[in-house]
């Protein structure tokens, strides 16, 4: 299979949520929701830094990982919160498009939780032992990144995270729909959830119609939905 574009791991990648303590409210079952995802270190405790101005743009950056130039592009959004992809957080998280799934499988112990849209194994996967609550996002007909990729990201987490093992239903082609499943019998903390939807390789798919749509899309609100049960 030839090796897929570098721009794709900016719809490839998506959320990252600092790791923080205490409970969650998981849901069950499988049902048809509206969804969501992006890329999000949100704080959940107080820093030095509260109050004082903040100095962190948007923007693209690169640093070097282990002799390897990365990228990543980080968003802040505006207080005034009408940009509608990062309206769900209400100006409280700062969004980062960056190599997630690299992140699950090698910093566990940093990240409580990871979203996933239309990824891929393009970084590979060091540790990738560990348990990490996981939302993966893909469309049934991504010809970029293949959703057979996107499965196996979700399945590696469905392993690590004592999850049943199972085969998640996904909308039929031409329904312009999607499904959205919680996986059975996951660790406590560590829920395993999957959307499929009938489209391609796009960030901000719709019901109803093809291609994307920034005001009508279910992916925003339900991954900071997913986030916000930590």
């Amino acid at each position: 299979m030839p090796k897929p574009p570098l721009w794709s791991a900016v719809v490839a990648t998506v959320l990252a949520l600092v790791k923080a303590t205490g409970g969650t409210a998981l849901r069950n079952g499988v049902h048809d929701v509206q969804d969501a995802s992006l890329t999000a270190s949100k704080a959940t405790t107080s820093t030095a830094g509260c109050g004082k101005a903040p100095t962190l743009t948007s923007g693209s950056r690169t640093l070097r990982i282990n002799g390897k130039s990365r990228s990543y592009i980080p968003k802040v959004p505006a207080n005034s919160g009408q940009d509608h992809a990062y309206r769900p957080a209400n100006s409280t998280a700062i969004f980062v498009d960056t190599m997630t799934y690299a992140l699950a499988c090698a910093r566990a112990t940093v990240f409580r939780a990871v979203a996933v849209q239309s990824g891929w194994r393009l970084s590979g996967c060091d540790g990738g032992t560990r348990p990490m609550a996981y939302l993966g996002i893909h469309g049934i007909r991504d010809n970029v990144l293949g959703i057979s990729g996107g499965r196996a990201l979700r399945d590696r987490f469905v392993r690590n995270n004592g999850c049943t093992p199972q085969n998640p239903p996904e909308p039929a082609q031409g329904s312009l729909t999607h499904r959205f499943t919680t996986c059975s019998g996951c660790s406590t903390g560590h829920p395993v959830e999957w959307a499929a939807f009938d489209d391609g390789h796009i960030p901000t798919p719709q019901d109803g119609a093809g291609g994307d749509s920034g005001s009508r899309t279910w992916v925003p609100a339900e991954v900071w939905k997913f986030f916000t049960q930590f």
